[in-house]
């Protein structure tokens, strides 16, 4: 399990971020005393860690929390697991169908902002992912197509589990 409340290791980037970047939306005192740590704030590029696991197991499964902050227009969110896309999500920030064009306005304007910048945020968005699985190790990946600017989007990952069975 990683759930980043203590020293992140081993976790490498490839857009020329910081790696093992840890981040709380938690500020002042309250960052000190339970800051509910995450790995991110990460706009493009991926970042990858390999876990070492038990070697007698078929199944794994993968659990984890992701964070879709401030403005995304429709990029793309993806878990690899060795290199292999096995989720993905196409994210907007306050996607919905609405006959009334002011619904839009109103989540951006009254949205919850949690972290970041100014806009809403979607917060523990959770992944879930089963698959045949026989090693003793696994490269699993988190990334966007998030553009490396223009545009304030960005995103964080937390609470990531692996079960084997």
């Amino acid at each position: 399990t990683e759930n980043f409340e203590r020293v992140v290791d081993g976790w490498h980037s490839s857009s020329g971020s910081p790696s093992n970047k840890r981040n709380s939306c938690a500020k002042g005192l309250m960052e000190r005393i339970d800051g509910d740590y995450f790995l991110g704030f990460y706009k493009d590029g991926y970042t990858t860690k390999t876990f070492q696991i038990p070697a007698d197991h078929t199944k794994l499964r993968i659990r984890a929390n992701f964070h879709f902050f401030d403005m995304w227009e429709s990029q793309v969110a993806e878990m690899k697991v060795n290199g292999a896309v096995v989720w993905q999500k196409a994210h907007r920030t306050c996607d919905s169908f609405s006959l009334i064009p002011e619904v839009g306005g109103v989540c951006v304007g009254k949205g919850v902002n949690a972290c970041g910048g100014d806009d809403p945020d979607t917060v523990g968005y959770v992944i879930e992912h089963t698959m045949s699985y026989f090693s003793d190790k696994v490269e699993i990946s988190f990334g966007t197509t998030l553009p490396s600017s223009g545009i304030t989007g960005s995103w964080g990952v937390d609470d990531i589990e692996l079960y084997v069975a």
